[in-house]
């Protein structure tokens, strides 16, 4: 909320040169977020220094002595995370290269809807992340019940963020894609055809992916970050994008079919995440039960 206002203001100065600052046009952009970040690690530093809140943890008192167990449980739990995150953007890219190869009405069509599908991903990830923290609390008190309350409440918020964006898309696809060019106009007949179509398929992607993502974050919660990595990955490399291609090019189903072909990798990653965390609630279980006896 504070960077956002500071982007925008710092990027009109340094794009255009005004109020004395150095004209860097579109470069100007990367240096007011890159000089807005540094402001905002500064203050979070001190934040953690100073705030009431956070000086009976002493975060800095020793600055030099850093707990090794500590560092490798953050690099284990961590690595698979960011494994997962970069592996999941760059079949999405790969995605984006073999729709290109349809022409630029594909490709914009994709991108029109993808605006869209990122704006439920963001919702996605800020629910998926209170479920992280919650199962980790959860998890850390010993206490299943609130783990499973915790992840069943997380799919009944995901499934309605995902029918409220269903509905968009289902009931009214022509006016989402309105907001970025004219329906209306004859050269963007195709287009608008490729993202109706690119919407209805977003329908069931958006659903499966929302639950895809509130199980994958009960698992990292539970301390499990390797195995929503693995599912993830194979899903969207060994299943995802072969299926698009095929879809796409093998089956001649163009555009579309390359996009159902990749959606089918979210129809199965997310009942075998389900899967796994089920068996992994099981194992807790008996790890609790073990602990208390």
């Amino acid at each position: 909320i504070i960077t956002f206002p500071l982007i925008i203001c710092l990027s009109y100065g340094l794009v255009l040169g005004k109020w004395g600052l150095p004209k860097l046009a579109m470069g100007g952009i990367t240096g007011a977020s890159f000089i807005v970040d540094i402001c905002i690690t500064v203050i979070a530093i001190m934040i953690a220094c100073h705030a009431k809140w956070s000086k009976v943890y002493g975060v800095f008192s020793r600055p030099y002595g850093l707990n090794y167990h500590m560092v490798y449980q953050i690099v284990s739990l961590g690595w698979p995370i960011a494994l997962q995150v970069s592996g999941e953007l760059a079949a999405m890219t790969v995605a984006a290269y073999l729709m290109g190869l349809f022409g630029p009405s594909a490709l914009a069509a994709q991108q029109i809807v993808g605006q869209f599908t990122l704006l439920f991903v963001m919702i996605s990830i800020g629910l998926s992340s209170a479920v992280s923290i919650l199962v980790s609390h959860g998890y850390g008190e010993r206490n299943l019940n609130a783990i499973t309350q915790t992840c069943k409440a997380g799919c009944v918020f995901g499934l309605m963020v995902s029918g409220l964006f269903a509905l968009g898309f289902l009931v009214f696809p022509k006016t989402l894609v309105d907001f970025y060019l004219n329906i209306d106009h004859a050269a963007h007949s195709q287009l608008v055809d490729y993202a109706v179509y690119f919407m209805m398929v977003a329908v069931i992607y958006t659903s499966f992916d929302g639950i895809r993502a509130i199980f994958s974050n009960t698992l990292r919660g539970m301390q499990d970050a390797k195995t929503p990595m693995k599912i993830s990955i194979f899903c969207l490399w060994a299943i995802g994008l072969p299926c698009a291609y095929i879809g796409g090019f093998v089956f001649s189903g163009g555009p579309v079919g390359l996009r159902i072909g990749f959606t089918i990798c979210v129809l199965i990653a997310a009942p075998v995440m389900v899967q796994r965390c089920l068996k992994k609630w099981r194992m807790v279980e008996k790890e609790f039960q073990n602990g208390s006896n």
